[in-house]
């Protein structure tokens, strides 16, 4: 029986100059982390994506954003604990972030800038499975944009599980799929996302049958 169509809501938060930072919002141990950045570029993309993320997660359940207490699991994966059918994920990279929001499934999100992959063949051994290299060797025309979709599609799948990339990127094999933009691997749907201009960028949703991703603009 095929599992039924999984609804996820992916918001795109531009990181730029029209960010908020709104340390009113921030939780004591956010304001902390915010202080420990040594960039200030860095701390304000920090900043201004928990802050969008606590107004669209207090939009989403109807409550004050400043209640909301976002704990972490052992990789850092942020839930809601008083909230937890609400499940959710970030990633970020440079000037813009994603959030996806789920009812129905763990979800995982990931966003990499393309210039992450330039020297791509040296981490092709600790990231691919044999038949993933394999099939990366045979293709060097479309090795580096195979293997930032890779990439992104691994991650988006070890975070939905709860897991992070280092506890199994290879385990995680697409070799099957290298051609496919959406598909089912180890028990995670997940879906290629086009991001214009950002990279590359995937989602999966745990036992969830095809995705459906609603897109959404938000400014930070």
């Amino acid at each position: 029986m095929t599992a039924p169509a999984c609804a996820v809501d992916v918001w795109r938060l531009p990181l730029d100059g029209r960010a908020v930072v709104d340390h009113g919002l921030l939780s004591d141990d956010e304001r902390r982390r915010l202080a420990a950045f040594r960039s200030m570029a860095a701390a304000h993309r920090f900043g201004a994506t928990r802050t969008a993320l606590r107004r669209l997660l207090a939009a989403r359940l109807s409550v004050d954003a400043r209640s909301l207490d976002i704990a972490t699991g052992p990789i850092g994966k942020p839930f809601l604990p008083a909230h937890p059918a609400l499940r959710f994920n970030v990633s970020h990279a440079g000037a813009l972030a994603l959030v996806a929001l789920c009812e129905q499934a763990d979800v995982g999100i990931d966003l990499e800038p393309a210039a992450s992959f330039a020297d791509a063949p040296r981490l092709w051994p600790t990231v691919c499975s044999d038949a993933e290299q394999r099939w990366l060797a045979a293709h060097p025309e479309r090795a580096v944009q195979a293997f930032g979709r890779l990439w992104t599609r691994k991650e988006a799948v070890l975070k939905a599980l709860g897991s992070g990339l280092a506890a199994g990127a290879r385990a995680v094999d697409f070799s099957t799929h290298m051609a496919a933009t959406s598909g089912t691997t180890s028990g995670v749907a997940w879906q290629d996302l086009t991001v214009a201009d950002a990279g590359f960028a995937a989602l999966a949703a745990v036992g969830a049958g095809p995705l459906q991703v609603g897109w959404h603009d938000a400014i930070a």
